[in-house]
């Protein structure tokens, strides 16, 4: 009973284990221990991708979402929309990723945009890239790492180095840095 309403909660609040845990009645106190047990449990990892599957939600598109925001549109493509001169549909129409905005304003001071950050997609994209070509197959958690949104510029460097980024160009370093 406790794991069909993690995984109802699991699936309706953003793929966040730890409120998913809360909801289904776990202690607060353990839930990230508990909703990482979870989503390792086989039963409770093959409903949801059943779920995530009959959504349309596979891990194909998600890896394929994560490439647009890390090679996607960049800042300059939407200098027609921040000079007031074409709406977002229309850069859209036109062929620019608009999807890769993470959140855009108008006040009488002028506009600005904020694109999803290409790090944070980098990251997730050499985790999973990795973890494929190791043997270990795919992540039992889906969505993006909630600790990424939350680190600062300097800690989102050293993770892109750990999992073998160029953090200056955002390509893949030729050599994985050891772990010496």
């Amino acid at each position: 009973m406790k794991q069909e309403s993690f995984v109802t909660s699991y699936l309706s609040n953003g793929f966040n284990a730890t409120k998913a845990a809360i909801a289904a009645g776990y202690a607060e106190k353990s839930a990230h221990v508990q909703g990482s047990r979870l989503l390792r449990n086989d039963k409770v990892a093959e409903v949801i991708r059943k779920e995530l599957d009959s959504r349309g939600i596979t891990p194909a598109k998600c890896e394929m979402r994560l490439a647009e925001v890390a090679f996607g549109a960049d800042l300059a493509d939407f200098d027609e929309w921040l000079e007031g001169e074409k709406t977002l549909a229309e850069l859209n129409d036109e062929g620019v990723n608009t999807s890769v905005v993470k959140a855009c304003r108008v006040t009488p001071s002028g506009r600005s945009i904020e694109l999803h950050s290409r790090l944070n997609a980098l990251i997730q994209l050499a985790r999973i890239l990795s973890m494929h070509k190791d043997g270990r197959g795919p992540h039992h958690e889906v969505g993006p790492d909630p600790r990424l949104s939350q680190m600062t510029d300097e800690e989102l460097e050293r993770e892109a180095h750990a999992v073998g980024i160029d953090e200056s160009s955002g390509e893949e370093s030729p050599e994985p840095p050891s772990s010496n």
